[in-house]
């Protein structure tokens, strides 16, 4: 029963209390401030959003002085003093219904920039009181981040110079280029190029337009951010106005002596139907070549002035377009060839080619980037942030600390390395170039050399060797480090797709002047209608999971695997029984016996 005798002074306690850890119960931040911004209550996961400290006197301050809102997770670009007036702004709404969320950045004390969805809605009381206002922090659990993506790019860039054969360019007529651009497959890459470029460098706007001197024109080939009014009258503008509407003879000079540009929207003669609804732009212009003459131009456009760009960004808008460039000097090549084949077999192969590896290489390098990334960033927050060690305890904690972030960068460049190298010798196998140093090898020491590697990189696994050979070792006549690349992607092959339990083992053996490599692992074994699949160049299984390590493959492994041993005259199989585990296997001519 209530208890009728408790005073309203001591009711209001009370409720005030369960207010308190009802209100701190609640996982996402929140708090209340009236309508000049005062705070008035704050709940625990708020002050942990916030970045603020658990003692901190913040009842009666404006929530402006702990929301430091930026506009993306580099804490460099500060939004206008006005943007997070949202908050005040959720005070004058006729009806307290849950508001849309806004994604923005919030920046900590520390540095350190979350990522929130933003709730904010009036609370209602008496009519006669200040008005007061509930916000909502809901911290996403997987930050949006820019990653710099520019090593990578360019590692592919250089890997796909190899990827076709290059021959001597017919004909190389910028003009042709021009066409070739405007083609559909071409125009669906270069817009998915943009599209990529200002979705992960934060512009507001991106596009590529040509420039055709002879006839005083531009030509916009592909544009992102905009609406399809926006586009259709860029698009009639192009056509009907003259080049000088678009950039002046000064800054044309300095594009066609391959200059970069960081200009102002407003110092560029711009066609006044393009100025409608657009106000200041910071764009980066960088220029595209092609066959060593200029062709047109890569746009990103940021809203405000004087908008910094980091070089990294330059670096990364510069990459992609020389890869617009190669991709069009592939086009005209393909062309050229069609004057002698069916022209639309031939393109639609090339472009699916292409976009399988651009896809491919996008994604399987950018994983062992992102451990680079972030164990980069980790050491240097704690260089920056961390106090040098006092004691000699202390130190020995700091120093595997820091072994372990650098054994983790380690093992992301390790990981990008073997990949780039697999692309790199796959583009030298298609243009013939790829050459062998040959040498009298002991195969049973190159054997036995990649298990203990692999052992150590994989403890928890149990390999076995078995040899089967005579009292002398074999000596083969090969390239030692090829013939290890194969033993090592025959082991990780085993060690990925097979349960961490069960033993994986390994056979040296040699007969009639023959030596054959076995790998044998127990795992669920390969499905017989892919057997004859997998060693198909950018092949990738897709009934098969990666049982414990991250799959990292472009589909060029075992297809490398089988070009290095033939290239030393020997042969490579498979024998597996679904269910049953899987035995890759390889020959190889032995030359004599060691004395």
């Amino acid at each position: 029963m209530p208890d009728h005798n408790i005073s309203a002074t001591q009711r209001k306690k009370y409720q005030e209390k369960d207010f308190h850890a009802i209100f701190n119960s609640i996982t996402d931040g929140a708090f209340i401030y009236d309508e000049l911004g005062h705070i008035i209550f704050m709940n625990t996961a708020a002050v942990r959003i916030l970045g603020l400290a658990t003692d901190t006197d913040y009842l009666g301050h404006l929530y402006r002085e702990y929301m430091h809102l930026v506009k993306d997770d580099s804490g460099q670009v500060p939004l206008s003093d006005n943007a997070d007036d949202i908050l005040l702004h959720a005070l004058h709404c006729q009806e307290s219904v849950s508001a849309k969320p806004h994604h923005v950045f919030i920046q900590q004390p520390q540095g350190k920039v979350v990522c929130v969805d933003l709730y904010c809605a009036p609370a209602f009381n008496s009519p006669h009181q200040l008005r007061r206002g509930i916000c909502l922090m809901h911290l996403e659990q997987k930050q949006h981040k820019n990653e710099k993506r520019t090593q990578q790019i360019i590692q592919v860039l250089f890997a796909l110079m190899g990827l076709f054969p290059i021959g001597e360019v017919e004909d190389s007529d910028v003009h042709l280029a021009a066409e070739l651009i405007a083609s559909p497959d071409m125009k669906a890459i270069t817009q998915s190029i943009v599209d990529l470029l200002r979705s992960h460098l934060a512009c507001d706007y991106t596009w590529l337009l040509t420039f055709d001197m002879a006839q005083d024109q531009v030509r916009f080939v592909a544009m992102s951010g905009f609406t399809r009014e926006q586009e259709a009258v860029r698009y009639q503008v192009a056509a009907t106005c003259p080049l000088s509407e678009f950039i002046s003879t000064a800054h044309l000079a300095r594009l066609l002596t391959n200059e970069i540009l960081v200009v102002q929207r407003d110092e560029l003669p711009i066609h006044h139907d393009l100025r409608i609804n657009m106000g200041p732009q910071t764009m980066l212009c960088i220029p595209l070549f092609v066959f060593d003459q200029i062709l047109g131009c890569l746009v990103l456009a940021k809203n405000g002035r004087y908008v910094r760009y980091p070089s990294a960004d330059i670096e990364l808008v510069r990459a992609m377009a020389l890869l617009i460039s190669l991709i069009l000097r592939q086009f005209h090549l393909q062309t050229q060839l069609s004057r002698t084949q069916a022209r639309e077999q031939v393109l639609s192969e090339t472009n699916q080619r292409i976009n399988e590896f651009l896809d491919l290489a996008s994604h399987e390098l950018f994983t062992p980037l992102t451990i680079l990334m972030g164990n980069l960033q980790l050491a240097q927050r704690r260089f920056q942030r961390e106090p040098m060690p006092e004691s000699v305890e202390q130190w020995h904690l700091y120093q595997a600390n820091m072994m372990q972030v650098l054994d983790n960068i380690l093992q992301g460049a390790r990981i990008q390395e073997r990949m780039i190298y697999d692309m790199l010798d796959d583009s030298r196998i298609q243009t013939q170039t790829l050459t062998l140093q040959l040498r009298p090898c002991n195969l049973q020491e190159l054997v036995s050399t990649t298990v203990a590697e692999q052992q150590a990189a994989s403890p928890e696994r149990t390999f076995h060797l078995h040899l089967d050979v005579a009292d002398q070792p074999p000596i083969i006549m090969a390239e030692p480090s090829r013939i290890k690349r194969v033993v090592n992607t025959f082991l990780r092959q085993a060690d990925a797709y097979s349960p961490l339990d069960r033993p994986v083992s390994i056979r040296l053996c040699a007969r009639d002047a023959v030596a054959r490599v076995e790998v044998q692992d127990q795992g669920w074994g390969i499905p017989y209608e892919e057997q004859h699949l997998i060693w198909q160049r950018f092949y990738r299984s897709t009934g098969l999971s990666v049982q414990h390590e991250l799959d990292l493959s472009l589909g060029l492994g075992l297809y490398l695997c089988r070009a290095f041993i033939e290239l030393h005259h020997g042969s490579t199989g498979l024998e597996s029984h679904p269910g049953q585990g899987a035995t890759f296997w390889f020959t190889i001519p032995v030359i004599q016996a060691q004395e």
